[in-house]
């Protein structure tokens, strides 16, 4: 967490398939709970259009905050 801004950026949690379906990326994610705890304003994910992962930020009480669409040229 930036203690200037109290902006929090958290990467998307992956998880293997075959460690899925066992609660691990939910616990995990107890960390962005602990952040708010230690004085974020804001905690940030982004999961672009990975609705397995939207869905688990939604469960533990994330809320959409926009759609992007990422340009780049590449040679």
């Amino acid at each position: 967490m930036n203690r200037h801004n109290r902006l929090a950026i958290f990467e998307p949690v992956c998880t293997h398939p075959n460690h899925q379906r066992r609660g691990w990326p939910r616990r995990s994610c107890s960390t962005l709970l602990a952040l708010r705890r230690h004085g974020a304003q804001r905690v940030v994910v982004g999961t672009g259009d990975m609705i397995p992962a939207n869905r688990l930020y939604e469960s533990i009480g994330f809320t959409e905050a926009y759609r992007e669409q990422e340009w780049r040229l590449d040679r």
